[in-house]
């Protein structure tokens, strides 16, 4: 599983040491780091020669400045999925919208582009991540439908967040190890002054 080690130390204390984490448990952004670099360690995603120059959404000036936008992009996506099973491409590209700038204008919320979102979709149904579901009632008329996560999608998803919760637990940890023995330094040396200065006196 990937380690996610940036992700954690810039998180450090935000979570308490337990048993097993899911993803609702570890941060977002430490969660997204460690899937897009499952993601790219698969080596069977198709990356497109328009990524290069696609933007992720048209209210954006540039186009993302990572290299590897896509597979975070994909990530991100497996999280929403996770989160709000049967989502659809047009509630994801408002997830993912923002506002855009109009110059001396008021901003305007411009919705992510859905080219981009499909197309990373379709590379997590290729990897068996997620699948689209439909439920009809018993007219056959349709009840519910969208993306929803498979079991070996799931799967990724918790060990991943297991993996990412134990390094955040661990170093916030080490973190508080360390707090408390700077702590006893400081009254020791504080002591040794206080000592030093009746020495002084006498």
């Amino acid at each position: 599983p990937p380690s996610g080690n940036r992700a954690a130390m810039q998180f450090v204390g935000t979570l308490k040491p337990r048993g097993s984490y899911t993803l609702k448990d570890v941060p977002a952004s430490a969660f997204i780091e460690a899937m897009s670099e499952h993601l790219k360690r698969k080596g069977t995603v198709t990356v497109p020669e328009w990524a290069e120059y696609a933007k992720t959404s048209c209210g954006q000036e540039l186009a993302p400045l990572d290299e590897d936008w896509m597979f975070v992009r994909m990530a991100a996506l497996v999280r929403k999925v996770y989160l709000y099973p049967y989502i659809g491409v047009g509630t994801l590209a408002r997830m993912f919208g923002g506002a855009k700038k109009r110059g001396h204008n008021p901003l305007k919320f411009q919705r992510a582009s859905r080219k981009v979102i499909r197309y990373a979709l379709t590379e997590l149904a290729k990897l068996g991540l997620i699948e689209v579901v439909e439920d009809h009632d018993e007219h056959d008329a349709l009840v519910v439908g969208g993306r929803v996560l498979t079991s070996a999608g799931r799967r990724d998803c918790d060990l991943i967040s297991r993996e990412v919760g134990k390094k955040i637990a661990e170093a916030a940890s080490a973190a508080a190890a360390a707090a408390a023995e700077a702590e006893e330094d400081d009254e020791d040396d504080a002591e040794e002054a206080a000592a030093a200065a009746e020495e002084d006196e006498e």
